[in-house]
Order: C-alpha cells, then sequence, then structure tokens
C-alpha cells in the first residue's frame, strides 16, 4: 500500500498490511535500508541474520524471508525465531506468558521449555 505524504511529493510505502507481506520488494528496501545504511554492513562482507517472526507464520512466507536474505543479502547464516518466545528469552526466562500485540492481530503463547502453546487471536476492524 502506498501514500502520498503531506507536501505531496514524498512516497510513503506499507509494504506489511494487518500482519501479512504485500509488498516484497518494499519489503526488501527496507531491510536493505536497515541493514546497510543504519547497522553499517559493508557489500561483500555480510554476516548471520536473526530475525523474528509472527507466530504461525506460514511456511512460504518463512522460504521467501530465507530466499531474500542468502540471495539479496548474502548473508552467511540466518535464524529465524518466533517474537514472543524471543520475548521472553530477552529477559532470561525459559517458561512463562508473552503476549504479542500487532496490527490487526493479538498473540498469546504460554511456553515452557517442553512445551508452547499458542492461542492467536486475529481482530479485524
Amino acid at each position: 500500500m502506498k501514500k502520498t505524504g503531506a507536501s505531496g511529493d514524498e512516497e510513503l510505502s506499507f509494504p506489511i498490511l494487518r500482519g501479512e507481506v504485500v509488498d516484497w520488494e518494499g519489503l526488501e528496501s527496507i531491510w536493505e535500508y536497515i541493514l546497510y545504511d543504519q547497522i553499517g554492513w559493508i557489500y561483500g562482507e555480510e554476516g548471520g541474520l536473526l530475525m523474528t517472526e509472527p507466530m504461525l507464520t506460514p511456511k512460504d512466507v518463512k522460504e521467501k524471508v530465507a530466499q531474500i536474505a542468502f540471495e539479496s543479502f548474502n548473508v552467511s547464516g540466518l535464524f529465524l525465531t518466533e517474537q514472543p518466545i524471543t520475548s521472553l528469552y530477552s529477559v532470561n526466562k525459559l517458561t512463562g506468558c508473552a503476549v504479542s500485540v500487532g496490527d490487526g492481530v493479538i498473540g498469546i503463547i504460554g511456553y515452557s521449555t517442553l512445551l508452547a502453546r499458542p492461542l492467536y487471536l486475529r481482530v479485524s476492524s
């Protein structure tokens, strides 16, 4: 989805709509800006990449993310992990409840090292 800015001369792009990628080229451009311009990666010297994803991400989306990471950004390794679980790990917890709130999606997961039970609610407006 694209919108014209307030002054009329810039164009804003929204490659993710309600938690789903609708413009892969736009998303790839954002990733390139973040990795090379903001983080400071150097072309030809890329490293490993850790990316988080919403729970219950379809397999074809994960495959597309991996394809872009390896083919466009030449990463040496890629680790995709679910956002709520990564949140628990970030506070040094292996067991807990994580709540993820996004655009049109609310996710709740109870997680232990033995069992993850996701409960996701899709909110529509």
